[in-house]
């Protein structure tokens, strides 16, 4: 008979995925209002119509700034990103005096550690003052991929914009994939109540 072991005890570890929370139109207009000047509404757009992450967007380079579109390397993958901006951004951006060649930095420091840390202070304060839950500013990230996905973009497409692999794409926005494919059902049905051809002899 064998013996009892230690680890029949433990408990196969349980992996969940928590679920990405995108801003309503609403909220993104209450935090955009919010903005105390023209840095940090421009920073908080870049957020909002880019899809970066926080430590990318807080030391974002005039240099990746170019036309209406900004172009870099993500820090966490090395994966190019190209992402379209509004004329409301592109004006905002060429409005700032830029620090050192940087859009948003706001101290001394060029760590991208110090620097995201002060704007996702900055935005958990905007987002509770607003009542706005969880306060989280990488929901701007789950915002656009989610409006993309509603909007018809495929998996590859978010996953180009945001500098993801298709896989984390499906992933981590598997409930809005299957809206888009809600959204175009419907769009299918609606072609259903047309009236039906008559044969004409």
């Amino acid at each position: 008979m064998a013996e009892n072991q230690p680890s029949q005890a433990l408990k196969v570890p349980q992996v969940r995925v928590n679920p990405r929370i995108p801003f309503t139109e609403e909220e993104v207009s209450q935090i955009l209002s919010q903005a105390k000047d023209d840095r940090e509404l421009a920073f908080l757009m870049v957020l909002r119509y880019t899809g970066l992450r926080i430590g990318d967007a807080s030391l974002l380079k005039v240099s990746q700034f170019t036309g209406d579109r900004i172009y870099l390397y993500t820090t966490k993958a090395g994966t190019p990103v190209s992402v379209v901006i509004p004329d409301s951004l592109c004006s905002l951006l060429k409005r700032i005096a830029p620090k050192g060649g940087y859009f948003f930095v706001r101290a001394d420091s060029t760590s991208m550690h110090t620097c995201s840390d002060l704007w996702r202070r900055r935005i958990k304060i905007i987002c509770k003052g607003l009542g706005i839950s969880p306060a989280h500013a990488h929901r701007f990230r789950h915002t656009l991929a989610a409006d993309l996905l509603l909007n018809g973009a495929g998996v590859e497409d978010v996953a180009a914009v945001l500098g993801n692999t298709p896989s984390i794409v499906q992933k981590h926005y598997s409930q809005w994939i299957a809206a888009r494919q809600n959204k175009l059902d419907d769009m299918v049905k609606a072609t259903w109540s047309k009236p039906k051809l008559k044969l004409v002899k």
